[in-house]
């Protein structure tokens, strides 16, 4: 696997997890990154705040961040939008790539495989949305008719314009 991703300047990181680094975030950033339970210091919380996650990934950034002269606060301007979700994906890579064979091995990479199947269906679905919205517009261009809204405080649709 490859535990990588490009962030939004364009600097490529790859993210390494040892024994040093996990207890370094444990210190510093007070979770667990080997805990998968849904506690307020496992690595299910951390995944979900954008904010612990982009710490986390700076301590398991290789090259480091600061050796190269990229500040913490400069790494975090580096995560946003889609890229937060390939630091994500990175960080769990690495994480599996850490333990050895056996079960939170296999927990993260059906984690992994999981999320790439979900992802893949998401976008399908929401293709399929905007391919049914920009139909319905077509249509209403077509017919001269306008697209229902609702009405604040009111659950009737109306005509729009």
């Amino acid at each position: 696997m490859s535990a990588s991703y490009v962030d939004t300047a364009g600097r490529d990181w790859r993210l390494v997890v040892t024994v040093a680094r996990v207890k370094r975030v444990r210190s510093e950033l007070s979770f667990d990154p080997l805990s998968f339970d849904n506690s307020e210091s496992g690595l299910l919380k951390v995944i979900a705040d954008p904010v612990l996650l982009a710490g986390a990934i700076y301590h398991f950034a290789e090259p480091r961040p600061e050796s190269i002269g990229v500040t913490a606060e400069q790494f975090g301007e580096g995560l946003a939008g889609n890229v937060i979700d390939e630091a994500t994906r990175a960080l769990l890579e690495a994480l599996t790539d850490f333990f050895p064979n056996g079960g939170p091995k296999k927990i993260l990479k059906a984690a992994l495989d999981a999320s790439s199947d979900l992802s893949a269906m998401n976008e399908k679905q929401i293709d399929d949305a905007l391919a049914a919205f920009h139909s319905a517009i077509k249509a209403d261009a077509l017919t001269g008719l306008s697209i229902a809204t609702t009405v604040p405080g009111s659950s009737e649709l109306t005509p729009a314009g």
